[in-house]
């Protein structure tokens, strides 16, 4: 299992308020982290601050997600 040491900032792919990562790991054998440096690496296009996500999360439970890839805010 690979835990990353540092706490990466990405901006929120909707309103680009920085997203802190507090914690990524794998669950699997990584002993030269190439699993988490490839995470760490798509990070970029899904993170979305907290305002953003619970918006998603709504869209997602309300089977509205076409509505939110279109960029309903």
């Amino acid at each position: 299992m690979s835990v990353m040491q540092t706490e990466p900032v990405f901006l929120c792919r909707r309103c680009g308020r920085p997203v802190v990562v507090k914690h990524l790991s794998t669950s699997e054998s990584d002993p030269d982290g190439k699993q988490l440096h490839d995470m760490m690496a798509n990070l970029h296009k899904i993170a979305l601050c907290d305002f953003h996500q619970a918006q998603r999360n709504w869209f997602a439970a309300n089977d509205r997600m076409a509505e939110w890839e279109a960029g309903a805010t």
